[in-house]
């Protein structure tokens, strides 16, 4: 059965539950600064028709929870945690095919717990912000809570199902305060199908604000299919920085960020080609304390791969396989 809601603005305390086999078809999003609200059940919401941005935000929320439903047909970003802290999205499962649909985005969030979902997005499957801002009716609402720092954020025993406009597990590109402290463990990444002629990958860290990103961990991470970078940091400006075409408050002002201590431990490269890019310029020696434990590229270790920079951009490290031709050599 099919139940139109329109948009449902949840307090605190107050628990939605969509039962097995039904279908809700609206949005819904938490009064700003509530806390315990609950969206669970086994059944279906979906954004299609509907006329608001987010399926279904938390904003400032509390201990809140969302578990076992399944969001479709997403206008724009699937499930955004705006602000708050001790929020866990657990169970769920996300499928959208807009082109400006992410799956979950924490921003200005701390301690999040994200676990046991699975997400098949065109855009970011999961990303994490520090500041972002992108819905004008929310402005005057929204604009205080994103710019705030993350800290504390587990993403575990997810799929991940990656489309064609984004990234799989991303931290950026709008950064507008610190994030430290996000450890990503024992995810699938079953597909990532950004074409060779885009920028995006697999496990990225683009910091295009001024802030730093520090302490992240990439633990028991098994990707198959994809088509781009397996690892890509950057620190850079573009129009996810502040004053860029995309950002819509704060400063034109840009000085860069950092990128610092990120481990990558027991990463598993499945049927893959020979080329792997690791990691991109930082535009100035801005990144630091990069780590490899225990990377398998098509069940062979890294001691099996040579180094070489790309020729397409300045100061980017590939990974290939000995004996496979490169256009330039490692210097």
């Amino acid at each position: 059965m099919v139940h139109p809601i329109g948009t449902i603005t949840l307090q605190s305390n107050q628990t939605v539950y969509v039962a097995p086999g039904a279908i809700v078809k609206g949005t819904f999003k938490t009064a700003i600064g509530a806390n315990n609200v609950k969206i669970m059940g086994r059944g279906i919401i979906t954004g299609k028709g509907a006329n608001q941005p987010f399926l279904v935000s938390l904003r400032n929320t509390t201990n809140s929870t969302v578990e076992g439903v399944t969001l479709v047909e997403s206008n724009n970003w699937t499930l955004p945690v705006f602000g708050g802290s001790g929020s866990v999205i657990d169970g769920i499962k996300i499928v959208t095919f807009n082109h400006t649909a992410d799956g979950i985005d924490i921003v200005g969030a701390q301690s999040i717990n994200i676990k046991n979902c699975f997400i098949m997005t065109k855009d970011d499957c999961i990303a994490i912000k520090s500041g972002a801002y992108y819905q004008e009716e929310d402005k005057n609402i929204l604009l205080p809570l994103v710019n705030g720092a993350v800290n504390n954020v587990t993403i575990q025993d997810c799929v991940i199902f990656n489309g064609i406009d984004g990234n799989a597990l991303e931290i950026g590109c709008e950064l507008n305060n610190n994030v430290s402290n996000v450890t990503f463990n024992n995810i699938s990444i079953i597909h990532a199908l950004c074409p060779c002629s885009q920028d995006e990958g697999v496990l990225s860290i683009n910091n295009h604000g001024n802030f730093k990103v520090s302490n992240v961990i990439y633990r028991n991470i098994y990707v198959e299919d994809m088509q781009r970078y397996f690892l890509n940091i950057k620190v850079q400006k573009s129009i996810f920085s502040p004053g860029g075409s995309e950002y819509k408050y704060g400063s034109a002002n840009h000085t860069f960020g950092y990128v610092e201590n990120v481990n990558y431990e027991n990463i598993y490269l499945i049927k893959t080609d020979a080329v792997h890019s690791a990691f991109i310029s930082d535009g100035g020696s801005r990144i630091s304390g990069i780590k490899f434990k225990n990377l398998k590229i098509n069940n062979l270790p890294i001691s099996n791969y040579s180094t070489n920079w790309d020729d397409r951009y300045s100061n980017q490290l590939v990974l290939v396989l000995n004996g496979a031709s490169v256009v330039t050599p490692f210097p």
